[in-house]
Formats: structure tokens, sequence, C-alpha cells
């Protein structure tokens, strides 16, 4: 008996994505926008992104951020890094980013682990407008964890 991913899990939205979508859709650029007031542009990290639409079509988790980053560009500027370790489903979040770089968006994409790319992460929302006061120790996973448990 077929289990998880091979079971269809991801073939469709299942109910716990559809809510967590519903978050994305509704308050995901509110919550940017208010925690980040000073910044622009915003930037918002998914380093789990998946594949961004469902073989059916409909948007998944990273395509209701570009979605919702596409809503607010008329009020706020929000920048995404979406990373993704399955090839395949990196080049359809490729594909998927393509059309929405098209209508103006940033939208960066990377392969592999999400460690792997957390030092670019960082250092693309800590460009001038950034207000974090993160040590130069903590822009490493481990420097982040140790910073957070004694900082």
């Amino acid at each position: 008996m077929a289990v998880g991913t091979g079971a269809g899990l991801l073939d469709e939205a299942q109910p716990q994505s559809v809510f967590k979508h519903a978050i994305f859709d509704q308050y995901l650029i509110r919550f940017a926008v208010m925690t980040a007031s000073k910044l622009n542009p915003k930037h918002a990290v998914d380093g789990f992104a998946g594949r961004g639409r469902h073989d059916d079509g409909s948007p998944a988790s990273s395509e209701f951020m570009m979605l919702a980053a596409q809503k607010a560009k008329a009020t706020t500027h929000v920048d995404l890094f979406l990373v993704e370790k399955s090839l395949a489903d990196y080049r359809k979040l490729d594909g998927v980013a393509n059309e929405y770089r098209a209508r103006g968006a940033n939208v960066q994409t990377r392969h592999g682990e999400c460690g792997a790319f957390l030092d670019e992460a960082i250092a693309g929302a800590a460009g001038p407008a950034c207000s974090c006061s993160w040590p130069p120790a903590a822009r490493t996973w481990r420097g982040i964890r140790s910073w957070l448990r004694c900082g």
C-alpha cells in the first residue's frame, strides 16, 4: 500500500494545505508590511518551496506567496526567495516563477538544500534598508541557532 507522496499526497491540495494557502493569501503580505514597515523591499523566504503549482493547475504554497506579493504590489514591494530540493519540483517551480518574473515580480529560485542558501537569503534581506541586528556570526544556520539560544 502506497503512503505519503507515493499515494498521491501532492496530487491535489489537502485540507491542511487549503488552510495554509488561505493564511498566505489573506495574511502573509499584511504581516510582512506590518512587521517590516521600514524595509523596502520586504523579503519572504521559503526553504521548502515545492513545485509552485499542483498538477491540476491550482496554486500550491509558493505560488500563493507569489500571488500575495503581486496583490500587494500597488502598496509595497516583496521579494521572494524560494528553495526546492527535488530537481523535478524545482524545474516546475522555476517555470511558475518565470510567469511572475515576466509580470515584474522579483522571485529568486534555487535548487538544493535550503541550508545551502541561507547566507544568500540573509544577504538579500540585509540590503541597505535592512534594520536587522543579527551579528555576523549569526549569518549561518549554526550561527542563527546559537544566536537565538544565547541572544
